[in-house]
């Protein structure tokens, strides 16, 4: 859905810009792939390799846990028979509220990591902006349409090499936080 938006958006900016010939005989128009760019910056690798690291530890501390929880239910179910019904159920009760703590720990430790994610393409995205509006003043071009929005371009058109050239130098890696 978000890629039709770009191509209609794209359209009606174009659309415009045809109506308008003043405006067409000074317009400039660059393409940029920016799934490119996102997949070959050195940044995005910095963020995989993060978060794939922090998801590994989440696993291994995951399983870890699991492993406990199970050692704890059996332990709890060999002592249905040598301890009172009113002890077992206490003892019963205690262990699903540490399961269910154990839950939204790791749940809350997902989440924090999906949001950490989330902020470093953020920030990577931001700095892409930033370089094609350089660029824009640089090159004097007033119009940068994503290249999946664009039927068909020149190659002299396309600065995606140059962006990604740029963001690799100004931005070669991201900080993933994930907080405590």
């Amino acid at each position: 859905m978000p890629k039709l938006r770009n191509i209609m958006l794209s359209f009606f900016s174009i659309s415009i810009l045809l109506f308008s010939q003043n405006s067409m005989a000074s317009t400039k128009i660059a393409i940029i792939d920016t799934q490119k760019i996102i997949d070959k910056s050195t940044a995005r690798q910095t963020i995989i390799d993060q978060i794939k690291r922090k998801g590994d530890s989440f696993k291994a501390q995951l399983q870890e846990t699991e492993n406990t929880l199970k050692e704890e239910s059996e332990t709890l179910d060999s002592q249905r028979g040598t301890i009172t019904n009113e002890a077992f159920e206490s003892k019963k009760k205690g262990f699903q509220k540490r399961v269910l703590d154990k839950k939204h720990e790791f749940q809350s430790k997902h989440k924090k990591l999906l949001t950490a994610e989330k902020k470093a393409m953020k920030e990577l995205s931001d700095k892409i902006l930033s370089i094609v509006e350089s660029l824009a003043k640089e090159r004097n071009f007033s119009l940068a349409l994503p290249k999946a929005a664009a039927l068909y371009s020149a190659p002299s058109l396309d600065i995606t090499d140059d962006v990604l050239n740029q963001l690799n130098k100004e931005l070669p890696k991201i900080s993933v936080n994930v907080g405590k």
